[in-house]
């Protein structure tokens, strides 16, 4: 990859051992992330895919993992967040060229939806699930975890004539064999072609073939994501009139409308659609909760107003309470 840089100049590094690590690591970095946005908007084989995955991320993923009762009381919203903050972190930790912290950020994502997922089932007790919210209980191994999930429906259909566990598994190997440098061709070194040592720091560099390796890879764990996503949590498939039958008090996540199930749909994997055509049409919860939906009245433009002015109502409240505690 070509990016302008100035030529260091050894005169200006600090004596301090930390200013100089510092100094270092965080030289030329602002010419680092716009070369590397270059490239991912105009030359990354792949820029259109990656591009969705990054937005739907940004966008509307969060949205899409349960919000019902139990689901709360056991992992609340954390594996949702959290792994939202690992796939943002790993780009940015992309963008300036430190590649092995980039994926290593991706692989806890894949993890966090797996587990926050595995914990939400009904034969795992609520005790667990709240021990390892609270730090209390280990994380459960990844293939572990893949094993005991694949044993319910609809991981079990998936698995069965699509080979799920075995390409998730695959996927996560393939990413710890970087993160945990299984041999040189996953080290620093050759990520990074670094060639200008400090002790054991390297002047930071960026490379295309580093930078293509991530995204690669991102998007593979995304789509992976929103295909357990839908398997865990099978409405996102259907897009349903949340805004006409609950104004602006919808469901606080769980589902998704027409135009964000659309979206949703864009990201999984080519692999796995025909399973999920026919799937659509078949689940029974799907069905339950889009004839629920369907069966719910249609909200006037009163009560959407009515609606608005008690948010009005409770937000004058909120903040003559703050303006008084001032």
């Amino acid at each position: 990859m070509k990016w302008s840089s100035k030529s260091i100049n050894f005169s200006d590094i600090p004596d301090s051992l930390f200013e100089k690590k510092i100094y270092i690591f965080s030289y030329s970095l602002n010419d680092r992330a716009e070369a590397s946005i270059d490239f991912l908007n105009n030359r990354y084989k792949e820029s259109s895919v990656f591009v969705k995955a990054v937005e739907f991320i940004d966008g509307i993923y969060l949205e899409g993992f349960r919000a019902d009762v139990d689901s709360l009381l056991r992992i609340g919203f954390f594996p949702a967040n959290e792994s939202a903050y690992e796939l943002n972190e790993g780009l940015v930790h992309a963008l300036i060229g430190s590649y092995k912290s980039a994926f290593d950020h991706v692989r806890r994502a894949l993890e966090l939806v797996l587990v926050g997922g595995y914990f939400c089932k009904k034969e795992v007790s609520k005790a667990h699930a709240k021990e390892w919210i609270e730090s209390h209980r280990q994380t459960p191994l990844f293939s572990h975890t893949v094993n005991e999930v694949k044993k319910d429906s609809p991981f079990l259909e998936i698995d069965a004539d699509y080979y799920w566990a075995k390409n998730i598994k695959a996927l996560y190997w393939e990413i710890c064999d970087i993160t945990h440098v299984r041999g040189e061709a996953n080290s620093s070194r050759i990520l990074n072609e670094t060639s200008c040592h400090f002790g054991s720091m390297a002047l930071p560099n960026i490379t295309e073939t580093g930078l293509s390796r991530f995204a690669d890879l991102y998007i593979r764990v995304v789509q992976e994501i929103a295909t357990m996503m839908a398997l865990f949590n099978p409405p996102l498939l259907i897009g349903l009139p949340i805004e006409e039958k609950f104004g602006v008090n919808e469901p606080i996540g769980g589902y998704y409308n027409e135009f964000q199930s659309a979206k949703f749909k864009e990201i999984l994997p080519e692999h796995y659609r025909e399973f999920f055509e026919s799937f659509v049409k078949e689940d029974s919860e799907i069905i339950g909760v889009h004839r629920y939906f369907n069966d719910l009245p249609d909200l006037s433009d009163d009560d959407i107003n009515k609606q608005i002015q008690e948010w009005e109502r409770l937000l004058n409240v909120s903040t003559k309470k703050v303006e008084s505690e001032e």
